[in-house]
C-alpha cells in the first residue's frame, strides 16, 4: 500500500503505511524496502531528517550497488532539504565516485553544482556544470544550465569568442582570428545551432 500512495503522491498516508509494516514485521525480509520507501514518501512530505535517518538504516543493510545509488540521491536530496548543503556535495560526489554511470547522472550532476554553488564554492561547482553540459547535453538540466547562464549575463558568446574592440574574434588552432558572419557552423548540437541562427 505505501509503495501505491508514493506513485500517487501521497506522502504522508505512504510513510504511515510503511511505518505500519516496519512496526508490525521488524524482522521481515523487506524490512529495507519499508525503510527505503518511508525515506521517500517523508522527503516528499517535508521530513527530511527522518528521511536521512531511514536512509542511513537502509544503507546499512548493505543493498546492491543499483540501490545504493538510488539511496545516495534521495539523501542528498533530504540534506538539500536541510539546508545541508556540505553534507549534499560530499553525498552527491560519493555516488558518483561509486557510480559514474548512475543513470540519473545528470540529476546528481545538476544538485551537486548547485550545493557546492550554494556554499560559494564556484570553483568547484563549475566542472560539475561543465560535465552535466558536455556529458548530458541533452538533458532539460543542461538546457536551463546554459539559460540561467544567459540570463546572469555570464554567457554572451560561445567559449572560444572573444569580443575586442567591437569585433568579435574566435580563438583557433591557427591563432585568434576574426570571426567571418558567412562562414558554416560546425560542432554544434541542434539547439546551439538554432541559437546561431536566430543571432
Amino acid at each position: 500500500q505505501g509503495w501505491a500512495q508514493l506513485k500517487s503522491k501521497e506522502f504522508a498516508p505512504g510513510a504511515e503505511s510503511f511505518t505500519a509494516l516496519l512496526v508490525k514485521f521488524p524482522e521481515h525480509e523487506l524490512k529495507a524496502d519499508g525503510l527505503f520507501g518511508r525515506a521517500m514518501c517523508r522527503r516528499q512530505a517535508g521530513d527530511a531528517k527522518g528521511a536521512v535517518e531511514d536512509i542511513d538504516a537502509y544503507l546499512a543493510t548493505n543493498p546492491d550497488q543499483a540501490h545504493k545509488s538510488d539511496a545516495l540521491y534521495e539523501r542528498g536530496l533530504a540534506q538539500v532539504a536541510l539546508r545541508d548543503n556540505a553534507g549534499a556535495a560530499k553525498t552527491f560526489s560519493d555516488l558518483l565516485a561509486a557510480d559514474a554511470k548512475y543513470a540519473a547522472g545528470d540529476k546528481v550532476l545538476y544538485e551537486l553544482g548547485w550545493a557546492l554553488k550554494s556554499q560559494d564554492k564556484h570553483a568547484e561547482a563549475a566542472p560539475h556544470f561543465a560535465k552535466l553540459a558536455t556529458e548530458h547535453g541533452d538533458s532539460p538540466l543542461a538546457a536551463q544550465l546554459r539559460l540561467d547562464a544567459i540570463q546572469a549575463g555570464a554567457w554572451q558568446a560561445p567559449l572560444y569568442w572573444e569580443r575586442r574592440d567591437g569585433a568579435w574574434f574566435n580563438h583557433t588552432l591557427h591563432g585568434t582570428v576574426p570571426i567571418e558572419p558567412n562562414t558554416p557552423v560546425c560542432h554544434l548540437s541542434y539547439f546551439e545551432a538554432d541559437a546561431y541562427a536566430r543571432w
